[in-house]
């Protein structure tokens, strides 16, 4: 003949002192077939994780000063996954729990069941949160890299166009030149740290004095590189005895020959001066 606790959906069960499962109804082996095979297995092989075990400790010390204790709900590793919320209630007798096991109202069973589904989903937010994080201060040092080494070139950048600079207005005359009954004064402004313009000075004779013009087009290193060799042509050709006419045509060969491209337009002039 079956028992009323074989017959009931309550789980029965009894604990010993050391937390071994020492007796069990049906429904209890039911919802815990996991058990089966083993030999006095302890409490903590049927609750979920840490919290559970605590919570299960709690109702112990409750029952230390009262006799009995109902409706404590605790989460049940039921085997293969699967995870169900039980209310135990019990009360020690011969230092033994004798408790038992119910499933709580339909509600609170699916409150629970919410419950763990939004903690899985801010569980998975907070691991793609800090994910993202690790990323975005990943990305943050490399573009810190990328900028400390876009600073360290512009201060080199900036310290040659200084240099340059020097060089180009070491170029220019500063002096003023006196001839016999004529002085030529000058002033450089270029409209950039670095610019296009030229002039020099030539005696050509007792009588004649070149004035040399250039412009070139533009502003910048590629205009200041193309004065720089207008300037040195300038010298070389009136180092000869040539006249300003046979200067310019010479100087405009040999910077042909040197520029093939029409990226640079110029225009030389000469003023002559009779003393």
């Amino acid at each position: 003949m079956k028992t009323w606790a074989d017959i009931t959906d309550i789980g029965l069960f009894v604990v010993d002192e050391l937390g071994h499962i020492v007796e069990y109804n049906k429904q209890f082996s039911i919802w815990f077939s996991h058990l089966k095979g083993k030999s006095y297995p302890k409490i903590e092989d049927i609750l979920l994780d840490e919290q559970s075990v605590m919570k299960y400790h709690k109702f112990l010390s409750a029952l230390k000063t009262c006799e009995h204790e109902s409706d404590w709900e605790i989460n049940f590793n039921m085997g293969a996954g699967k995870i169900r919320l039980l209310r135990l209630s019990g009360g020690l007798i011969n230092n033994r729990l004798h408790g038992s096991l119910v499933l709580p109202p339909q509600n609170t069973a699916m409150l629970q069941n919410v419950t763990q589904s939004i903690n899985s989903e801010l569980a998975a937010l907070h691991r793609e949160n800090t994910r993202k994080n690790v990323d975005l201060n990943q990305a943050y040092k490399a573009l810190n890299t990328v900028h400390e080494e876009l600073d360290k070139r512009q201060k080199s950048l900036d310290s040659d166009l200084m240099f340059a600079k020097q060089v180009q207005r070491s170029m220019m005359r500063k002096r003023a030149k006196k001839f016999d009954r004529l002085e030529i004064k000058t002033i450089y402004s270029p409209a950039a740290s670095l610019g296009g313009d030229l002039f020099d000075i030539k005696r050509f004779d007792d009588d004649m004095v070149g004035v040399f013009i250039c412009d070139v087009s533009g502003h910048g290193i590629a205009s200041s590189l193309v004065v720089s060799v207008l300037k040195y042509m300038f010298r070389d050709f009136a180092t000869k005895d040539i006249g300003p006419n046979q200067l310019l045509e010479q100087m405009n060969e040999s910077f042909v020959q040197v520029f093939h491209s029409e990226k640079f337009t110029f225009i030389l002039h000469s003023l002559l001066c009779h003393d």
